[in-house]
């Protein structure tokens, strides 16, 4: 059975977006890639399973995130970033790599920057009693994280779950 799928767009005519590539993965257990720099940028969304994003500030901080079904991450161009499946429930997620003119005006729009790289659509929030938002003009931040995102509880980890979003500084 086939894992993973990805298409490549040759057309350098658009200005204000234009999609690289796009694809699915579902992840073995474990699965890792990075620590890596990306020339644009690239949105993954989290179909199911979980998964470990470590992802570099604007101020070379490690921020880590630990992700789930329905969520979303963004990487941003020169931002450094390793990310991993979970070893007993591995992500399966769709992906776009993306750059333009009016990209990060769009990105803003939608709340996510390389200070805000997860992505919670509302009505996900709403349900589950996550005290959040990622609207920009209604963006909260949580007293249980630093960085805006969502805090959440996982099982499973051979290793000690990380916070929802920890800036130790180092990887």
């Amino acid at each position: 059975m086939e894992n993973m799928s990805f298409s490549i767009f040759p057309n350098d005519n658009f200005l204000d977006l234009r999609l690289y590539q796009y694809g699915w993965e579902q992840c073995a257990p474990l699965h890792s890639f990075g620590p890596y720099v990306r020339n644009h940028y690239l949105f993954h969304y989290i179909i199911s399973g979980q998964g470990r994003l470590e992802s570099n500030d604007q101020k070379g901080a490690t921020r880590k995130y630990q992700l789930g079904a329905d969520q979303g991450f963004l990487i941003s161009p020169g931002q450094v970033n390793t990310y991993y499946a979970h070893e007993s429930d591995p992500w399966k997620y769709v992906w776009l790599e993306f750059d333009g003119l009016r990209v990060a005006e769009h990105l803003d729009q939608a709340g996510l920057d390389i200070v805000q790289p997860v992505y919670q659509p509302q009505s996900w929030a709403r349900r589950s009693g996550i005290p959040c938002s990622t609207s920009p003009a209604t963006r909260t931040r949580p007293p249980s994280t630093s960085s805006g995102t969502c805090a959440f509880s996982w099982t499973g980890w051979s290793s000690p779950p990380l916070p929802g979003a920890d800036s130790t500084g180092g990887s």
